[in-house]
Formats: C-alpha cells, sequence, structure tokens
C-alpha cells in the first residue's frame, strides 16, 4: 500500500492518494507526476496509514488513531 500528497506546481491545490492494492514507488511517482500534473509530491508511510471516507465507502481496518490530516471544509 501507498499513500501520499502531491501539490501543484502554483501551490494553490494539494492532492492526497492511496493505493487500494500493492504498487511500486515508481508507479506511485508516476501516478503524481504523470497522471495529476502535480510536479512535487511526499510518499507517506503506507503500513500504517488509515483511510475513514463513508461517502465513498472506504473505512479501513487496523489500529485506532487519530487523524495526522484531516480536511475541515473546502
Amino acid at each position: 500500500m501507498r499513500n501520499g500528497v502531491g501539490t501543484s506546481a502554483d501551490g494553490t491545490r494539494a492532492v492526497f492518494a492511496i493505493s487500494a492494492a500493492p504498487v511500486t514507488f515508481w508507479e506511485f511517482g508516476r501516478l503524481f507526476r504523470d497522471g495529476l500534473g502535480l510536479p512535487d509530491a511526499l510518499y507517506l508511510d503506507g503500513s500504517v496509514s488509515r483511510l475513514h471516507a463513508p461517502s465513498i465507502g472506504r473505512s479501513d481496518r487496523g489500529v485506532r488513531m487519530g487523524p495526522i490530516v484531516g480536511v475541515l471544509g473546502e
């Protein structure tokens, strides 16, 4: 599992991504660069990451932790 965050060149947009299946670092990096057009990205440690997003039908199991990154509004 991989997850990370990328930013747009002008710094106005941040995009978070998390894989549903194992991917290589190369594939994950290309997602940000080629697929999303984001020049800068940061890999976040995938082994402890969880996503709780009922609106997309995802609530990962695992050790309960508090949010490290949260979105309160757009």
